[in-house]
């Protein structure tokens, strides 16, 4: 009986390292043929085409905005000059 106690976590250690061992393989990476590659590439060079045009519009909409919110700020700041200029008196 005290044998076969031993002998279980052996053979649950030897079954472990057997499997670790065994998963440690390298996998080599994936090589593209040639029709692959040149779908990989239009599909890429599209994605990048539309992610450029939509932060065009994105830029374009902000730039607007903040043109308009300096614009305001300045404004502010120039009434509040004059307002200043005009109680000194």
């Amino acid at each position: 009986m005290r044998k076969l106690q031993c002998a279980v976590p052996v053979a649950v250690i030897v079954i472990a390292a057997v499997l670790l061992l065994s998963s440690c393989e390298e996998e080599r990476p994936t090589r593209l043929t040639q029709q692959q590659q040149t779908i990989k590439d239009s599909v890429v060079n599209e994605m990048l085409r539309e992610a450029s045009q939509r932060t065009d519009s994105i830029c374009k909409v902000r730039t607007g905005s903040l043109v308009q919110h300096y614009y305001d700020s300045i404004l502010d700041v120039r009434l509040e000059e004059i307002r200043k200029l005009r109680q000194r008196r």
